[in-house]
C-alpha cells in the first residue's frame, strides 16, 4: 500500500471543517491483529498508518492528479 500524507489530515480538517471517518481496515483502532500458528500478533494498520482515520483527498476529489501536492498522488489523507 502506498504511503499516506499524514501531515495533511489536520490541514484538511481545519479547511473542510469535518472529521475523517474511521479506517475500515482497523475499525478506527489504528492496530490490526493477525494469527500465525498458535500466536496472535498485533501491528500498525497499513490503511491508516496507525492513526485510525482516513479521509479522501479534497484536492483529488475535484481534479484527480498523480502529482497532487496535498496527498502526493495517493488520493488519501490519514
Amino acid at each position: 500500500m502506498p504511503a499516506i500524507a499524514i501531515w495533511s489530515i489536520q490541514e484538511a480538517r481545519v479547511t473542510l471543517g469535518v472529521d475523517a471517518p474511521d479506517c475500515e481496515e482497523c475499525d478506527g483502532e489504528g492496530r490490526v491483529f493477525y494469527c500465525e500458528g498458535p500466536y496472535l500478533y498485533e501491528r500498525e494498520c497499513d490503511g491508516c498508518l496507525g492513526r485510525g482515520t482516513v479521509m479522501p483527498c479534497p484536492s483529488c476529489q475535484t481534479s484527480p492528479d498523480d502529482n497532487c501536492e496535498t496527498c502526493d498522488g495517493h488520493e488519501l489523507l490519514a
